[in-house]
């Protein structure tokens, strides 16, 4: 009876063994897969790419030219308008005021249309840039293997990243060569 004990224990630890090497083995499949499938992760600081996006720049000079016609425009209409005024204020005939507060109106106008322009313009602009740098960006990630590239922004919902983790200088020559590439 003794020796049929001691094959009942031996049984009893060899089981355990095998469900501890078992369990041992499942452990360290699972830390290596979870290993092997972590997700590369990385981000870029947005307002930086942003504004250094060569078509953004381009579409800033394009702006501004065309706010220079238009402010020499303004300009004009207010050189004009202050010689109406400097003529109704000698003259003071009904005439000349009422020309004045026609001209005066007209200046107004054509200042709140053009600042209107300016505004829309600006937001087309600004709507143009991101679609095409997240395009680049979504481009870049699948090339590169990223599952994730996060935007940091100063009021952004990232507020820290490791700096070995921040792609900014390599997303920008590669979004800047794109579109000169395709400007050409």
């Amino acid at each position: 009876m003794k020796n049929g004990s001691y094959d009942l224990k031996l049984i009893s630890v060899n089981r355990f063994n095998v469900v501890a090497g078992a369990l041992l083995l499942l452990v360290i499949v699972f830390q290596l897969f979870s290993y092997f499938t972590e997700p590369k992760i990385a981000y870029i600081q947005a307002e930086k790419v942003f504004g250094e996006f060569k078509l953004k720049k381009d579409l800033e000079r394009d702006l501004e030219k065309s706010n220079a016609v238009q402010k020499k425009i303004l300009d004009s209409m207010k050189l004009n308008l202050q010689m109406a005024y400097e003529n109704v204020s000698r003259k003071k005939e009904q005439k000349l005021i009422m020309e004045y507060k026609i001209q005066e109106q007209q200046y107004f106008l054509k200042e709140k249309q053009s600042n209107d322009v300016y505004a829309e313009t600006a937001e087309q602009y600004t709507a143009q840039i991101w679609k095409q740098l997240n395009q680049y960006i979504q481009e870049y990630g699948d090339q590169h293997g990223y599952d994730y590239i996060y935007g940091l922004k100063s009021e952004g919902e990232l507020m820290y990243g490791k700096k070995s983790h921040d792609i900014t200088e390599e997303v920008l020559k590669v979004v800047n060569e794109k579109y000169n590439n395709e400007e050409k």
